[in-house]
């Protein structure tokens, strides 16, 4: 009897996540010319910056939940001054190496233990238990916030040498503020100064009217 060799299927590679940095570039600079031109555009990002990043800048689409969940995290962040500082500080590639996940999630930790409030702890484990993951324990969707390397949604930036209260892109580019996003060779510094005091305000806000609870 003739037999016949069934061979196996080769699965389809998928479309990789990370766009190419000069397209990430490229459109974190289409979107902060919209922020800067567009009061309803702006007024979107405030509310919804993991959305918009997401969405407009790294172009992916992900479950409202985890959107929910990490702009929560977000927010618990930027309403607390000490995190806020801590993230601003942080040298993201202290002697223009990288920091290895290893030591970052060991940073990290010791971050939360030493400044985190109720509402930074339970937006973590809100994402934890919704299946999202730990921030800064491995990849997870937190790390477009505050990944050793920024983020797949945000390029490496070069700061302006002439702008002195510019942080250098090894670490946060935080402006004092705490937002950790690279953006700072994407857009203006002055919009940027605007757009992260708006983020910081609307967090405290949130955190006032209890909205940062889960």
């Amino acid at each position: 009897m003739k037999t016949t060799t069934i061979q196996p299927i080769k699965s389809a590679r998928s479309a990789p996540l990370v766009l190419p940095a000069a397209q990430l570039r490229n459109n974190a600079q289409t979107l902060f010319a919209q922020l800067d031109k567009d009061p309803a555009a702006r007024a979107e990002f405030i509310h919804n910056p993991v959305g918009v990043l997401t969405a407009k800048v790294s172009q992916r689409q992900l479950p409202a939940q985890q959107v929910s969940d990490v702009n929560r995290l977000l927010f618990s962040m930027l309403a607390n001054d000490g995190f806020r500082q801590w993230m601003d500080d942080y040298p993201a590639s202290p002697g223009g190496k990288p920091v290895s996940e290893e030591q970052f999630s060991q940073d990290f930790a010791a971050a939360v233990l030493k400044y985190a409030d109720a509402d930074l702890i339970r937006a973590m484990f809100k994402l934890a238990s919704d299946g999202f993951g730990l921030p800064g324990f491995g990849n997870s969707a937190e790390q477009l916030l505050i990944g050793p390397e920024k983020s797949v949604a945000t390029p490496p930036a070069t700061p302006s040498t002439s702008d002195q209260t510019l942080r250098s892109s090894q670490n946060f580019n935080g402006f004092a503020s705490g937002l950790p996003f690279g953006f700072g060779g994407v857009a203006d510094a002055a919009l940027l100064r605007t757009v992260i005091g708006q983020l910081v305000d609307q967090a405290k806000q949130m955190q006032a009217a209890g909205q940062l609870k889960v």
